[in-house]
């Protein structure tokens, strides 16, 4: 199998993986959600599994919204041939897909974010070590 044909397969399982398990949990929602709120009151987890389930949701809804986008660019860029926009609309993308999921989290588990020490952030990449 070439390289073009193997690209094409993983692509089409993987779509067809993420839209059939979004699907799935969209369609089961209600079940699910109820054995999960049943189990959490059952066990007192403070709806842990509820907001599991909750956030699952949201991930795959995040998935399948970045295959969608991600289609969109390689239509707009003309199958990644106009490259620099490509770049451009990718990283916008990514950074909308990672909003999404760490705002989801946020939400979702009630997080606190704090950040620290922000004067001695640079306008330059950087690698970031955070403690948790």
């Amino acid at each position: 199998m070439n390289k073009g044909s193997s690209r094409w397969l993983r692509r089409t399982i993987t779509v067809s993986a993420v839209t059939v398990a979004w699907t799935l949990v969209l369609l089961l929602g209600p079940l699910l959600a109820t054995l999960a709120a049943v189990r959490d009151v059952a066990t007192n987890r403070r709806w842990i599994t509820l907001r599991f389930l909750v956030f699952g949701t949201i991930f795959l809804s995040c998935e399948l919204g970045g295959l969608l986008g991600a289609l969109v660019v390689w239509v707009v860029t003309l199958g990644g041939r106009l490259e620099a926009l490509a770049f451009r609309l990718n990283f916008g993308l990514q950074k909308l897909w990672a909003g999404c999921l760490f705002e989801g989290l946020v939400r979702v588990f009630g997080m606190k974010v704090r950040i620290t020490g922000t004067e001695m952030l640079h306008k330059s990449p950087v690698i970031v070590f955070s403690r948790h």
